[in-house]
Formats: C-alpha cells, structure tokens, sequence
C-alpha cells in the first residue's frame, strides 16, 4: 500500500501521488472497422479503416510528465549523408578539380556538423528528461485544496 502524506498547505491528508491521477485521468481507445457496399448498378465497394483516440482529463494535462525527448536518428541520417557526399566528391572530382569538389566537402561538412548537434542536442534533452522525470515520479497532487508538492 501507498504511504499517505499530508499536504503541507493545508494540512489534509487526501493528497495524492501525480502519477496515479495522470494515469487514472488519461485513456486511448483503437477501433477498426470494415465494410463492404453493393451499389445500385451491381457495383461491389469495400472498406476498411482504423481509428485511435485518447481523452484526458485537465487535471491529468497539469500534472502530466515531461515530454519524451526525440530521436537522435535525423541526426545519424544528416552525417550517413555527409558521409556519402563526402566519398562521392573524392571519388567524382580529381585531385586538381578544386571548384566543384571543394564545394561537396564544404556541404559533407555542413551536413555533418548540423547531424552532430541534432545528436548532441537530444542527449542533452534525454539527460534533462531524466532528471524531470524522476522528480515528477516524488510530484504528489492535494485533491482538497490543489497544491503540488515533492516527497524525498
């Protein structure tokens, strides 16, 4: 069983832990469906779809976690494409052709400097999240009076 505590604004005792009222106040639901239609000229007509959808209550909205962070994979995809440029201008352009060759390295570079900092970006995102998300998980909620507060 969860520990009760009391709410340090106003003394009472039904507060309760954030995670618990988020997840009680957010539901998703799929549905699929499928149909089949015969038209007035004998032609046959099938369907089929999918649906997704959630709902969520406000109180869940202002006590959910903080947001996921992105993916480091557009970043790998900018440098695998500074890569490949950077091989094709070696490969495409002599030694001595110094014009064309020199304006695909510069954009192989680009491209990997911009991959590089979209990776070192969400590292950093992930490294904030995880702190933002272990202090959410001590977040408690008083239902009386609407207060948020941390337990060590």
């Amino acid at each position: 069983m969860e520990k009760t505590f009391n709410c340090p604004e106003c003394g009472s005792d039904r507060a309760q832990k954030a995670k618990v009222l988020y997840e009680s106040g957010t539901s998703t639901s799929t549905s699929t469906m499928a149909g089949i239609g015969v038209g007035t000229g004998g032609n046959v007509g099938v369907g089929v779809g999918a649906g997704r959808g959630s709902s969520q209550s406000e109180l869940a909205k202002k006590l959910s976690p903080p947001a996921k962070p992105g993916s480091i994979a557009p970043g790998v995809i900018w440098i695998i494409g500074g890569i490949i440029i950077f091989v094709m201008a070696i490969q495409f352009f002599p030694a001595g052709a110094v014009g064309g060759g020199v304006f695909f390295i510069l954009v192989a570079l680009g491209l990997g400097m911009l991959g590089y900092r979209g990776i070192k970006k969400e590292n950093d995102k992930r490294a904030s999240y995880n702190n933002e998300y272990a202090k959410w998980e001590r977040l408690w909620y008083c239902v009386r009076c609407g207060h948020t507060f941390y337990i060590q």
